[in-house]
């Protein structure tokens, strides 16, 4: 019962991990040229 409790918290963890890394990656691609922008202006 343990077990089985711990492996499926470790996938919840891993699972939220994931959607969490998906939207990071959704918003760093819609402004990527936002940040190229500012980065290469500042220069």
């Amino acid at each position: 019962m343990y077990k089985n409790n711990s492996g499926l918290i470790a996938k919840m963890k891993v699972s939220t991990f994931t959607k969490v890394l998906c939207l990071t990656e959704k918003l760093v691609c819609k402004n990527t040229p936002l940040f190229l922008y500012v980065t290469v202006g500042n220069n």
